[in-house]
Parts: structure tokens; sequence; C-alpha cells
């Protein structure tokens, strides 16, 4: 399998599903020209301007420190209105995914479910041949040294999604084999996001590519429900803000444990590449912005912690962007 190493009451306005389906792809085509970072931003002091004059100023400045090439998009919802484009930086530009991909598997998964094909508490036996063996590889099970556990397919998806788990890939294409799961992805509009091709295996996979404005459209249709019923969509969201254990050496690095629960939050890290995707929501419980940020060409490739400069630049971005939620 595919090498990841982690070192890879409410009457206040909520935003709509049909408000967040605008926030995809097709919805903010009009103003993006002038979204691109460094345009239309006020020539303001360090903490001055519009919440979105500061995410741009600072993405800018810490994106360009850390250096490689960023590949992002980000969105703010506020109510009805329609959303404003943060950032948009080469936000087509297909991009090899890493883990953030095991995002597409939960939803291709997460389909079957909702289509009655898979249940999330049919069970599947964890063999040795399943373990990732590399000794870089991400999530926990391969240290274990014995197997045959039987876990829930429900068990698997969070491990997949919070210990970024390669070991589980196998056992996910025991029940959605690669092409199975390309073909989910197609049906549902992603025309680049894939798992790629075992030579091995036909039926097992790798990582495979994806772009910046897919993979917000991705998290823009779990926010809005419009991807999935409402309850899978939930569910995986609801993993994805879980951090005990979990990811938050990036966006969520600089925050206190109950604003770090605010933020649903998928990595992925591998050579020279570093991404982070996610949803911030407000205090009131309502997914207020989306962000898609990958980077690659980076320099310190063995350097998987938080100390690496794109791993630095996204907490500082991630503090930003989840002041700016709480000021508007």
């Amino acid at each position: 399998m595919a090498t990841e190493s982690r070192h890879d009451g409410d009457d206040q306005p909520t935003i709509s599903r049909a408000t967040l389906l605008r926030g995809g792809l097709a919805a903010t085509a009009a103003v993006a020209g002038t979204a691109l970072i460094g345009q239309g931003a006020a020539a303001a002091d360090e903490v001055g301007g519009s919440p979105v004059q500061k995410i741009r100023r600072v993405y800018q400045r810490e994106t360009r420190r850390a250096g490689g090439q960023w590949l992002s998009y980000v969105t703010l919802h506020s109510g009805e209105n329609e959303p404003t484009v943060v950032i948009d930086e080469n936000r087509d530009t297909e991009i090899h995914a890493a883990s953030v991909n095991k995002l597409a598997m939960a939803l291709a998964v997460m389909d079957k479910v909702d289509r009655g094909e898979l249940a999330l508490d049919q069970r599947l036996e964890l063999t040795a041949s399943d373990i990732e063996n590399d000794p870089d590889t991400s999530g926990t099970w391969h240290l274990q040294k014995v197997y045959g556990d039987r876990l829930t397919l429900a068990n698997i998806l969070v491990n997949l999604l919070i210990a970024s788990e390669n070991s589980a890939l196998p056992l996910i294409a025991r029940v959605c084999p690669r092409d199975e799961l390309n073909g989910i992805l197609a049906d549902k509009g992603f025309s680049v996001t894939r798992v790629a091709e075992n030579e091995e295996d036909p039926d097992l996979f790798f990582h495979g590519n994806t772009t910046p404005a897919e993979m917000h459209r991705l998290l823009t249709g779990l926010a809005g429900h419009t991807l999935l019923s409402p309850e899978s969509c939930d569910f995986l969201l609801s993993i994805m803000r879980w951090t005990e254990p979990g990811y938050t050496d990036g966006i969520r690095r600089v925050m206190s444990s109950q604003e770090r629960i605010r933020v649903a939050a998928k990595y992925g890290a591998y050579e020279d590449r570093r991404h982070e995707v996610g949803v911030i929501y407000d205090h009131d419980g309502a997914p207020t912005l989306i962000f898609s940020l990958f980077a690659g060409q980076l320099g310190d490739t063995e350097n998987y912690g938080a100390t690496h400069p794109a791993v630095q630049a996204r907490s500082v971005i991630g503090r930003t962007m989840l002041d700016a939620v709480d000021e508007l």
C-alpha cells in the first residue's frame, strides 16, 4: 500500500443548504477574479482591515515565508449572503492528494451505506496482510503486532480519518474496490479526485490526486448535506472535528480545546507535500468558513512535524481564520 507518513434555541441565522452549495466551484466564478490574494485588499496595518483582508494578508505573508507552491481555495459564508471568496490560488491545479483523499474514500463508502449496500455495523477482519509495513506509515494498527480484530465499518472510517490509518485502505477496498470508488466520485461530479491504481492488485488503490477546488466542493457538500444523507454527512464531519486524539499540528495548533472542536479537518503529508482541508464553525454551530490548503515543492521533506515551515504557516493562517469567523 502507499506510504503516507504522519510526520504525514437558536434564532441565530444559519447557512442554507443552497447557500453552501453555491459556495462550491461554480458559485463563485463571478467574484473569483477580484478575490485573488493580494488584489482588492486595502493597504492596512497588521491588525487593521476586514476579516477577509486579514486572512488574505496573513495567508500571503505566511505562505511566501514557507516557500513552495501553494494551491488554495477558501470561502467565507455569512447568513444567506453569497459566499465570499477569500483565497483563490491555483484552485484547479491537480496535485497528489496524500491522505486528504481519505476523505474521498470515506465519501464513497458512506454513499454505499446510504444506498443500503453497506452498513456501519458490518464487520471486517484486520489481517496481517492488511498492515502497512513501511516504518513511516501513519496510523496505529501496525503497533499491535498481532491481528485478527473484527472491526466495524464505522470503526474503520474513524481510524481512516482521525489516525489517517493507511492500513484501512485494503479493508475499504474489500467493500468498495478502486473502480467502483472512482465511479462513485465521478457520479458525484468530481472529475479529478480519484484513488490511484495499484498495479499489483486492480482492486486495491493508493491515495491518488485531487484539486483544491474539488476538495472544497466535497467539504461544501458535506456541510450543506448535499452529497450524502444528512446523517452520513454529519457522521463524517463529527469524526473530523474530534481532536483527542486527532491531528492538531496545523490549522488547530494555536487554539484552545474548545476552539479546536469547532474545526473539522483532514490533513495529508507525503514527501514534499503538506495539505489540510476542512470547515470552521461559528459559535452557533453553523459552517462558516471552508478551507482547502495544499502545498507542494516544499523543502524540509523529512520533517513531518509541527516545525515544518508549511505546517507552521497553516497554524498562523488557522488562528487568523478562526478569529475572522468570530469577528463576523
